[in-house]
């Protein structure tokens, strides 16, 4: 299964030698109708939609859903000249954008882009009809926060939110940007499965808690583990897209009960579930992979599940992928190069039977 997400890890110089690279996703025509523009899908051609299109482009954030909506030129590609040109159109009296704008229409231009979802009557967004019931939950209720919207698929969960916290956030030293509101649409396999080798996580969103705020790996852009005093009182702070994320365990939500396992606060990309830090008897597991996870029970599988701890040392939230995961731009270890991390046992071997 394809995940929505693009990561880059680039400089800027190279990003601006990107602008070349075509980016498309395959599609012999739109799917639907939709409005050139409205890259965000928020109803709305406003600077946010630039700003989505960057993000995608170059900073690791949310896939565009409809490729044709951020292709404002209308060039058949998807490029950094397509928010410019956006910018240029809201701003400094630049060219009209092409039809179909205001209003919905098809694309009457022939490429290889296409739409996926939009905002439009005919939208042939969201896959299957969603399967009635929660299939996350097991015997362990998620109290989803209010700016999260779940829906249920054949085989997966999609998770959309705002990414803004419901905690108290900042500060963070030295770093300019600020909490902006996002269109995220995460999809989650519901039934995981364990790949035959690791798959390194990337720069940008890795995971995504059940408050709606996304997870990164430990790196920054340099390609070091993030100095804590960059991160605010929950192990966060906002990138240049203002995407709110946890870079470490966000103990400042967190609210497990002493002495029992710990509940549920994310989902990997690759569908299994992460935990607080405790496993049974409410204490840290002994015998956590290189990636941060294990099997053993928990209160969703008392008989067992493979799964994620978090911790409050390296790698913190995960280590790398230990399910079948595909990321567009592929894995590979976010900002250069992973460090060793803290010796831990090899991974059980899996559940017989399973």
């Amino acid at each position: 299964m394809e995940m929505k997400f693009r990561s880059v890890r680039k400089s800027w110089p190279t990003l601006l030698a990107a602008v070349a690279l075509p980016l498309f996703n395959g599609s012999a025509e739109a799917q639907s109708s939709f409005v050139r523009g409205d890259s965000n899908l928020d109803e709305t051609v406003d600077i946010s939609d630039g700003v989505a299109t960057l993000g995608y482009l170059f900073l690791g954030g949310p896939a565009l859903s409809c490729l044709d909506a951020a292709d404002v030129d209308d060039s058949g590609e998807v490029l950094l000249n397509d928010a410019v040109y956006l910018f240029a159109n809201l701003f400094s009296g630049g060219r009209a954008i092409p039809a179909p704008y205001p209003g919905c229409g098809m694309d009457m231009t022939s490429d290889r882009l296409g739409c996926e979802r939009s905002t439009c009557d005919d939208d042939p967004g969201g896959g299957e009809p969603p399967v009635e019931g929660d299939r996350t939950l097991g015997s362990q209720p998620i109290t989803w926060t209010d700016n999260v919207t779940i829906t249920y698929l054949d085989d997966m969960m999609v998770i959309e939110s705002d990414g803004i916290p419901q905690h108290e956030t900042g500060p963070w030293p030295g770093n300019p940007n600020s909490i902006g509101e996002q269109n995220y649409e995460v999809e989650i396999p519901l039934d995981p499965e364990l790949a035959e080798t690791n798959t390194d996580t990337q720069l940008g969103i890795m995971a995504i808690g059940i408050n709606g705020v996304v997870m990164f790996n430990p790196y920054e852009g340099g390609g070091g583990v993030v100095p804590q005093n960059w991160l605010d009182d929950c192990n966060a702070h906002p990138s240049p897209g203002n995407m709110y994320h946890y870079h470490k365990m966000p103990t400042c939500w967190m609210d497990d009960t002493p002495g029992e396992h710990s509940w549920i606060y994310g989902f990997s990309l690759d569908g299994f579930a992460i935990y607080g830090p405790n496993g049974e008897n409410g204490r840290p597991p002994a015998d956590l992979d290189e990636c941060n996870g294990h099997f053993g029970p928990t209160p969703r599988e008392p008989e067992g599940e493979y799964h994620y701890h978090m911790t409050t040392e390296f790698p913190f939230i995960l280590g790398c992928y230990s399910g079948r995961v595909t990321l567009q731009g592929g894995g590979g270890p976010g900002g250069g190069g992973r460090p060793p991390p803290p010796p831990r046992p090899p991974r059980p071997p899996p559940r017989p039977g399973g």
